[in-house]
């Protein structure tokens, strides 16, 4: 494993991911029934709990209104991380890299590949 993926994993790329998946299967585990309660509205609940902490109403109202079109976890994790991290400033080779590995720790902390 190169350094670049190493540090990517343990730091924001990674922990992003788990703190979403953790996230994610909290409110699943509370909501169980898929038709009361979709995974954009729990997408919704995760960008408030995450702005909330973070204070930024603005990033939080753009991310919110993107949260109805977002398919899955690992769009989230990157929407997330664009507005934060500058996800998209990176070289396309990187944000494949990145993206491998929001996918690998989505599914190590027990996210379906249908939620994925």
């Amino acid at each position: 494993m190169g350094l670049l993926r190493f540090l990517s994993r343990m730091g924001a790329v990674g922990g992003t991911a788990r703190i979403i998946a953790k996230q994610f299967n909290h409110y699943r585990k509370l909501h169980p029934d898929r038709l009361e309660m979709t995974n954009q509205v729990i997408f919704r609940l995760i960008i408030m709990d995450r702005f909330s902490i973070l204070k930024n109403k603005k990033k939080e109202d753009v991310l919110k209104e993107k949260a109805w079109e977002i398919s899955g976890l690992k769009e989230l994790v990157i929407e997330i991380l664009t507005i934060e991290a500058g996800f998209l400033e990176n070289s396309i080779e990187n944000q494949l890299m990145f993206e491998e590995i929001i996918e690998e720790e989505l599914l190590k902390m027990g996210i379906s590949s249908d939620d994925l």
